[in-house]
């Protein structure tokens, strides 16, 4: 799953499988074959010295999250484990996934925000198949 190329050829390989959808707040980093997704994102390089850390947003940011196929089975996991943990009542996924995501559940906005976008994405669903 983890697989992808960078400019000195090397590869990163896909590992355990039981580790792909792993939270971590380390990762493996190899000196001479940078993680790609992190190039997007202004890691910090281990091969040089920093005293700051820069923050950016950026266009490309959000282009590499939306089209990365990584990042796709990341979020279909996520899904799958909140679907198969709070069962088909959508009151009861949310609240699973904000436990999963904050280890807390929403407050009454966050909730009444993430249902009305449920329910504009499923109008939009059908409109689309209409």
């Amino acid at each position: 799953m983890l697989r992808a190329r960078s400019r000195s050829r090397s590869t990163w390989s896909s590992g355990n499988p039981h580790d792909h959808h792993r939270r971590s707040v380390y990762i493996f980093v190899r000196r001479n074959t940078p993680y790609p997704l992190l190039d997007t994102f202004d890691w910090a390089n281990p091969q040089l010295v920093h005293n700051k850390r820069e923050v950016t947003t950026t266009a490309p940011q959000a282009l590499a999250l939306i089209n990365s196929d990584l990042v796709f089975e990341w979020s279909k996991a996520l899904a799958g484990r909140v679907i198969r943990e709070a069962g088909p009542k959508e009151s009861a996924q949310i609240d699973r996934l904000f436990e999963i995501l904050y280890a807390r559940k929403p407050d009454s906005v966050e909730r009444s925000r993430l249902q009305a976008f449920l329910d504009s994405q499923e109008a939009l669903t059908r409109q689309q198949l209409v």
